[in-house]
């Protein structure tokens, strides 16, 4: 698929923001919805993927795991080898390893945050099945984000947050956007992106008391992920240069890396004040997070399963310098 540098930039933003909220809530306590325009995001990348059939259901699947199972993975061995040497359960851990933490306690485990890849996972398998069992993924994506947005209201707010139906909206979401090849009028795309991030800034700011509860927050934070990422890509902008900025465009390949180590990270400097706290929040997670990308993830990234057609032993070396959102494109 087509590379687009101001989608990395996005994947850094949202990053950031959730950071920030988990240093100081105060601050930004409306950070958490970057988590939401993740799921749009994703949930475009890989349903552009998957409809494309490029390759196999297997190979889908398996590439899939493998870029987000190994790093979440050594980071809950590092937290729970951590946590047995001072004495303490190290096997709070293992429901992360398993892809099952949003359904235990996840704001009572060092590896809490690992819920997003409940439903990421989830996502991808019934992502993958639609594509490869040749149904309408359009349709069937739109009706399981109407029934998503529907449970969120009628289910009590302190339990829609952590549970798949009700808060994976956004994938559904970025599979419509990624189905319907919708595109805007390129007049309309440096307003459309400007409007988009100050209203992500907005919602960021103010948290969702003040724009009608959680359901309505998350609502907005979606479709504001939407229109981000329908102007990246339209068309270039003039309103996208920071996003296309290389600083920024790293930060977004080693986002996933920021994401996974910045809990574990954070509870370490937790007796700090809040400024010296988030400024060794995050030059550490970025410090950690830059470690795996290119000792973990990057050796993982540059091979790729094998496309239909293709021999199984076929192993093809790609250039992760220049990715496309989860993974670099390919070949």
């Amino acid at each position: 698929m087509k590379y687009y540098p101001e989608l990395d930039g996005v994947r850094a933003m949202a990053a950031l923001a959730v950071v920030l909220v988990h240093t100081d809530r105060a601050t930004l306590p409306g950070g958490v919805f970057g988590v939401d325009i993740f799921f749009v995001l994703s949930g475009y990348l890989t349903t552009s993927i998957a409809a494309s059939h490029r390759y196999t259901f297997k190979g889908f699947i398996w590439r899939r795991f493998i870029r987000v199972w190994p790093l979440m993975a050594f980071v809950s061995f590092c937290v729970g080898a951590l946590l047995f040497s001072v004495n303490l359960n190290g096997l709070v851990v293992w429901p992360s390893l398993v892809f099952l933490q949003t359904f235990f306690s996840p704001h009572l485990s060092p590896m809490g945050h690992t819920w997003t890849l409940t439903m990421e996972m989830s996502f991808y398998i019934l992502i993958a099945l639609l594509a490869y069992c040749r149904l309408n993924v359009l349709r069937i994506s739109l009706a399981l984000y109407v029934i998503c947005v529907m449970s969120r209201y009628a289910l009590p707010v302190n339990s829609i947050y952590y549970l798949p139906g009700p808060h994976s909206s956004g994938l559904f979401l970025g599979a419509i956007l990624a189905t319907s090849r919708f595109t805007l009028p390129k007049p309309f795309v440096n307003l459309t992106l400007v409007t988009s991030l100050v209203m992500f800034a907005f919602v960021a700011i103010v948290g969702e008391n003040s724009i009608g509860g959680l359901p309505t927050a998350i609502l907005i934070a979606e479709w504001v992920g939407v229109g981000i990422i329908a102007a990246c890509i339209s068309a270039p902008s003039w309103a996208g240069i920071l996003l296309r900025w290389k600083p920024i465009r790293y930060l977004g390949w080693i986002s996933y890396g920021i994401y996974i180590w910045h809990i574990p990270v954070l509870v370490f400097f937790k007796d700090k004040e809040t400024v010296p706290k988030f400024i060794a929040t995050v030059l550490t997670t970025i410090i950690l997070a830059s470690l795996t990308y290119y000792f973990l993830e990057k050796p993982l990234l540059v091979k790729r399963p094998p496309r239909r057609g293709e021999p199984h032993d076929h192993d093809v070396k790609v250039k992760v310098a220049d990715r496309g959102g989860f993974e670099p494109p390919t070949p």
